[in-house]
């Protein structure tokens, strides 16, 4: 712990770096039987540090604290066992933790989750920033305030039937003009789209900071016309296998229909 002093006397900041079980296994060897997950190592790490509750103590933790929400770069053991719970610190008048990319607050004016300045996954959707703290009258009062320049941002692009590649590419660059070009985009494309139109990703992603297409639209196919026009054929059998089946989820939807394209394609008959 360090001290810090200020016009109200001095600020005690506890560091406590990212621990693992073995860490303190090692540390404090007549203690290894107690530490079997990162919630007792903590525990045990904590109580090596003398807090006086007479002066104000801000602690720093790089831990991943229950309640906060994760992305795919975040490190997750097994079975959620690196989770710590946050009463732990309630001996601390805040608590500044690190480890996850977005920003989140677990108890107001007390334990927070900055986030890192500028996004650094794909899904760090959302604003990234700082925690501002002040004192107010005695006690702590903290604010998130917005410092990056740029954001991972989905954009949901609605298809028609009358949707071509070009009015697409129209539409998305209208959507990152008016969002912001230094921005980072996820295209997510949606709807039901003439069977004939041949959507071109490479262009989509040439248009800005665009790192991913996702494809999530249907062709406009009327499977009650082409299972009667195909009534006997493998097309039609085909068909109809999914239609009996009634409703269908996202997979079946998806075999329906891309399969659907290329038996058309190849004009499969029985």
């Amino acid at each position: 712990k360090i001290p810090l002093q200020d016009v109200y006397g001095t600020v005690w900041i506890h560091l406590l770096p990212f621990l693992r079980p073995a860490v303190v296994r090692h540390a404090l060897p007549e203690r290894a039987e107690e530490v079997s997950y990162a919630a007792d190592a903590v525990r045990i790490a904590l109580e090596q540090d003398a807090v006086d509750g007479n002066e104000r103590n801000v602690l720093l933790a790089h831990q991943f604290v229950t309640g906060a929400k994760r992305c795919e770069a975040e490190e997750l053991q097994v079975g959620d066992l690196d989770q710590i719970p946050v009463e732990l610190f309630e001996k601390f008048d805040y608590v500044a933790l690190g480890h996850i990319h977005k920003p989140q607050i677990l108890i107001r004016d007390q334990a927070a989750f900055s986030g890192a300045l500028e996004p650094i996954d794909r899904n760090d959707t959302g604003e990234h920033g700082y925690m501002e703290g002040r004192v107010v009258n005695g006690r702590i009062r903290t604010e998130f305030v917005p410092f990056a320049c740029r954001s991972y941002q989905q954009l949901v692009m609605p298809l028609h039937e009358e949707t071509t590649q070009i009015s697409l590419e129209e539409a998305v660059k209208s959507q990152i003009f008016r969002r912001g070009g230094r921005n980072i985009y996820r295209i997510i494309l949606q709807g039901m789209r003439s069977p004939d139109l041949l959507l071109i990703p490479e262009k989509l992603k040439s248009l800005g900071n665009i790192t991913d297409v996702v494809d999530e639209s249907w062709p406009a196919y009327d499977l009650e016309e082409l299972y009667k026009r195909y009534s006997g054929t493998l097309i039609g059998d085909y068909i109809g296998y999914f239609l009996a089946k009634g409703r269908m989820d996202t997979v079946e939807k998806k075999a329906l229909y891309y399969g659907l394209q290329a038996l058309l394609e190849t004009g499969s008959r029985r």
